[in-house]
């Protein structure tokens, strides 16, 4: 009697312990996808930004690099050309926070590159403008010699008369423009970004703008390049997946299960996943509506904020989540390295937590 006990309870043990070993085991990339991919959101960002000067207005353009300078530069709020890009983000919560990079949702132009180039603009008019006046000096001194000609001759010289008065205005003119930018205070400009975020939800279509949904920022982390964005109604659709986000650092956290799958089995964090949207809607259009990518790597780095790992990536997967072989959000990819798309970073998703948390406060 006694032995057959024994052999039940050694039975149910070995069953438990199996079931809890089989619950703990780490799941492949394409089950990841399945289960996480309908949480993964396409963003779309357009906007621009405005530089407005105390005493001159404002100043209006889409993008500023070295390279290239002030791109669709405009004094015209009627002619302004907004940018459109696109990143990536995920679900968090059931009320329709999204967690993505900063940078997603507003792309970093440096204000005080931005006003060296107006300032730059301005010496090049307050150039021009000094040239066309010297070539007005010389005209007015013709008109001038002429017109004494005329008079020490006793010739009609009201042509003159009128031609010169004119070119005094002109050069006014100039002198008052001149002036004007010489007084422009662009050391108190402030620069402002104008623009409006928008999602489409992954396997969906997008043949207008009508398949976009409208968010609205909720808060942001720009040390860490984080950002919340929230749907404007405040729910996650039905059937999406929700991201938890833990307490914890699932990169130093272990249960006792998982530890004894890392001695037995696999590191839970041995193999990384990303699910985003490489190159926008570029590569997730398909006929079966925007599909996001599931790409994999390990990780080759870390520190105490961000992870370097050998998951390609392209432009537009900023903002991916990066899930461990649990299932669990490890990091938020943000970067990768100049010349490569094989190694790029991610911020650690403890960061997150603390900005989800910093936001309900």
């Amino acid at each position: 009697m006694k032995r057959t006990n024994i052999l039940q309870t050694s039975s149910l043990l070995l069953w438990l312990l199996t079931g809890i070993l089989f619950g703990a085991c780490n799941q492949s990339e394409e089950a990841i996808n399945e289960k996480c991919g309908s949480g993964v959101v396409l963003i779309k960002n357009q906007g621009y930004y405005e530089l407005s000067i105390p005493n001159g207005g404002s100043i209006y353009f889409t993008n500023y690099s070295k390279e290239e300078g002030l791109v669709q530069f405009t004094i015209n709020p009627d002619s302004i050309v907004p940018f459109e890009s696109y990143g990536t983000g995920f679900f968090v919560s059931d009320e329709g926070l999204i967690a993505t990079n900063h940078h997603v949702i507003a792309p970093y132009v440096s204000p005080s590159e931005v006003k060296q180039a107006i300032r730059e603009v301005v010496r090049q008019v307050q150039a021009q403008l000094s040239a066309e006046y010297d070539q007005m000096v010389a005209i007015q001194k013709e008109v001038q010699q002429r017109q004494m000609l005329k008079y020490m001759f006793g010739q009609d010289y009201t042509e003159e008369s009128y031609t010169a008065a004119w070119i005094e205005s002109q050069m006014e003119s100039y002198r008052r423009l001149y002036q004007a930018y010489s007084s422009l205070n662009i050391a108190q400009a402030q620069l402002k970004l104008h623009n409006k975020i928008d999602i489409a939800y992954n396997d969906s279509y997008i043949k207008s703008e009508a398949d976009f949904h409208s968010c609205n920022l909720v808060g942001s982390d720009e040390e860490h390049d984080l950002a919340l964005i929230q749907l404007a109604d405040g729910k996650t659709p039905q059937g999406r997946y929700v991201f938890p986000v833990s307490d914890t650092d699932p990169l130093e956290d272990y249960s006792i299960w998982e530890q004894a799958m890392k001695t037995i089995h696999a590191d839970k964090n041995q193999r990384l996943v990303m699910i985003g949207y490489n190159l926008g809607p570029v590569l997730a259009l398909t006929n079966q509506g925007i599909k996001a990518q599931y790409t994999s790597g390990s990780i080759s780095q870390k520190d105490e904020d961000r992870i370097l790992y050998s998951i390609p990536a392209l432009h537009g997967s900023s903002g991916s989540p990066v899930i461990n072989a649990r299932g669990q959000l490890v990091a938020i990819q943000y970067a990768g390295l100049d010349k490569t798309q094989s190694f790029n970073y991610g911020i650690r998703s403890i960061h997150l937590r603390r900005l989800m948390d910093k936001a309900g406060e």
